[in-house]
């Protein structure tokens, strides 16, 4: 292994290589820090990295005015884009090139007072239709193509006193009228926008504690928390796991590699690789020392190159893995 680092503006808190072939070694970053100024707001935005000869550095970045929590790579008239889900209530796209990006569309989705935590977008879907989830227990469904809030609920709060609370994950299921959402009282939802959201149509509570992530390939549901374990369901009956593997701390992202691997971002537990049967292969647990958010992998002609992000030291680090 052939380590690497980089200190970033701002705390990272968001890791991906740009899965398009016309950008092949551009790694974007979202970041995001308290103001000390206005402790209720924060400023961030996406950085991009780049290596030559094996040395990483900064390409570009853009200020976003808020702060970056999550984000996904999407095309948008065949170019590669970030859409963004920001700290002052927004969503956000930016067009990406080698050489700079921009901001190309934000539309204001909740109050300013409010974060948003997650965004997914409907590939299939014209227009163009995203999600997204807030901290302040709901969900949203907006158009991206008129910046319109289609749809928004009141989808999570805390037992016993009923209060709203983190909802940390969307996504949408096998058809553009599904919804998921994972939320800090450790449940995940189902939602079916054609009977409306007056109440979710399932409630899992098979998580030990918070829901973090999800996402959904096929029929493939993958789901993360911060009880620690991964979890593989079949969408078509979700009364318990296919498989679940305890990766050694809060599963925060997870990335799904071309050969079938997953790549989990486990916050103080590191980062860990698995197959497709859950089955740990590698990893560095040592490195979540500094609260790691997020893991991505990109395959070049010599090895792998694998870029985590640790929030607490403000750090993107590299680890190239020989074949």
């Amino acid at each position: 292994m052939l380590y690497k680092s980089v200190v970033t503006h701002n705390n990272p808190a968001s890791v991906s290589w740009c899965p398009y072939d016309c950008l092949p070694d551009l790694l974007a970053v979202g970041t995001y820090r308290l103001d000390p100024q206005q402790p209720e707001r924060r400023q961030g935005g996406c950085e991009f990295y780049s290596s030559v000869n094996g040395e990483p550095f900064l390409r570009h970045s853009v200020d976003c005015d808020a702060g970056v929590f999550r984000f996904k790579w999407i095309t948008v008239s065949g170019r590669p884009t970030l859409i963004s889900a920001l700290t002052d209530g927004c969503l956000s796209l930016l067009a990406v090139q080698q050489d700079g990006a921009s901001i190309t569309f934000k539309a204001t989705v909740t109050e300013p007072t409010s974060m948003l935590l997650s965004v997914d977008v409907n590939r299939e879907n014209d227009p163009l239709t995203a999600v997204a989830s807030d901290n302040c227990g709901r969900v949203h469904v907006v158009d991206l193509c008129e910046g319109r809030v289609k749809e928004s609920w009141s989808a999570h709060s805390l037992p016993f006193t009923a209060e709203p609370c983190e909802v940390w994950t969307c996504a949408f299921g096998s058809n553009e009228s599904l919804v998921y959402s994972g939320a800090d009282d450790g449940l995940l939802k189902l939602w079916d926008l054609r009977v409306g959201v007056e109440r979710s149509v399932l409630t899992n509570r098979s998580h030990g504690s918070g829901v973090v992530f999800a996402s959904l390939r096929g029929d493939e549901l993958l789901t993360g928390s911060y009880d620690e374990c991964l979890r593989l369901w079949d969408e078509r009956s979700l009364t318990a796991p296919l498989r679940e593997a305890n990766v050694g701390g809060g599963v925060w992202s997870v990335e799904r590699c071309a050969d079938g691997r997953l790549l989990a971002a486990a916050m103080y537990g590191g980062w860990i690789a698995l197959s497709d049967e859950l089955t740990p292969l590698n990893g560095d647990s040592d490195i979540g020392k500094g609260l790691l958010y997020g893991v991505s992998e990109k395959s070049t002609t010599s090895g792998t190159v694998i870029a985590v992000c640790t929030f607490n030291d403000n750090t993107v680090h590299f680890t190239s893995l020989e074949q």
